[in-house]
């Protein structure tokens, strides 16, 4: 056998040391792909429990996520906030953030699901409108800590959903859509106990409604710029108590909104268009059922995904003091309506100390 010349062994060790970057750089690119989002809860979280405890098949996969209980001494109703159904409408999780590791409960009840679609945001698109965006991003406390969010897909990973059918049709109704939509949680509810992943998380989110009793629910979304959805806040009109429907409390809290010079316009559910949350949680359950949407810069960018979007007339700050009054307004208008189900939410920021301060000063 020739005896091998030593520019050849060099070439194998330069070759063996590029592969081993790659290994590791690999390795690391893997592991940031898989950091999902910590909350740092605040005083006013006094229990936190998952949504397994609700739907059991859901424990040790990745539909499974966490539920945070904020409880007053007083008693009264209890409100259910749900943020991350589709996780790059990043307002959402970001509010639900902020009530878990600010909001004071003095009465009642508020439960949070900040990250609903827990499988969503476990990967990256690669095609679409979302090709290149980021894991995730980062945003400093006050005390100068980088707290990272993730961004992720509005469907449900296809490591825990495949194959998409042709069509997907929806379990509340004759509508049938792009089959793609079957891993889209807000195109599942009521949700299927025995059905596909995704009709599974919507079935336990439905459980916790139901076991949990709660009279508001309520979810986070956000649409493009120039969308007819952007700025609505989207209201059930079947389910109604003592004459009183959910569309009827959207629109007393949108008149409170006005006061605070925060706008949002109320809307019908539609009877048409199935499987959503503001439609399937109110005509299912009893609760008064919600949905909002701000506008997001990025639904209408082609560009990489910015998730502050600071050139924007529509930063991260404006939409999530936008939302967090409107959730109050909503918990306001029930409580006002039904005292006997009174729920008391404090602690949190005003839209113009968000606006002023920013997102990131009201963050553990």
């Amino acid at each position: 056998m020739p005896k091998q010349e030593p520019r050849g062994w060099l070439r194998e060790i330069c070759l063996m040391g590029i592969v081993a970057v790659m290994v590791i750089s690999g390795a690391i690119l893997v592991k940031q792909g898989r950091k999902m989002d910590l909350f740092k809860p605040g005083p006013g979280v006094k229990q936190i429990k998952h949504l397994s405890d609700y739907y059991g098949e859901l424990k040790g996969s990745s539909g499974d996520t966490p539920v945070f209980i904020l409880e007053g001494e007083q008693p009264g109703g209890t409100t259910l906030v749900v943020g991350g159904t589709h996780p790059p409408e990043i307002t959402g999780i970001i509010v639900a953030t902020l009530l878990i590791e600010n909001a004071v409960v003095s009465k009642g009840r508020l439960i949070v699901i900040p990250r609903a679609n827990n499988s969503a945001a476990s990967f990256i698109p690669s095609r679409g409108r979302f090709t290149g965006t980021p894991a995730g991003y980062t945003l400093t406390n006050k005390h100068g800590e980088d707290r990272y969010f993730r961004i992720g897909e509005r469907v449900s990973n296809p490591v825990d959903q495949w194959p998409d059918p042709e069509y997907y049709c929806t379990n509340s109704g004759p509508l049938c859509l792009e089959g793609r939509e079957g891993r889209n949680l807000n195109r599942s509810y009521p949700g299927n106990s025995k059905g596909t992943f995704t009709e599974k998380v919507a079935w336990g989110i439905m459980e916790l409604i139901r076991k949990e009793n709660v009279a508001v629910s309520y979810d986070i979304h956000e649409a493009g710029i120039g969308s007819r959805l952007a700025g609505l806040l989207v209201a059930n009109p079947v389910q109604k108590e003592n004459g009183i429907s959910a569309l009827e409390l959207a629109t007393m809290a949108t008149m409170e909104l006005e006061m605070q010079e925060v706008t949002m316009r109320p809307e019908r559910s539609s009877e048409a268009f199935r499987g959503l949350s503001h439609r399937e949680w109110g005509d299912y359950t009893q609760t008064f059922s919600f949905l909002s949407e701000t506008e997001n810069p990025e639904w209408s960018r082609t560009r990489l995904y910015d998730a502050l979007s600071l050139d924007s007339e529509f930063p991260l700050k404006e939409r999530v003091g936008r939302v967090i009054r409107t959730v109050v307004a909503v918990i306001d208008s029930f409580s006002m309506t039904f005292p006997d189900r009174e729920v008391i939410v404090e602690g949190m920021p005003e839209y113009e100390e968000i606006m002023t301060n920013g997102v990131s000063y009201y963050l553990n």
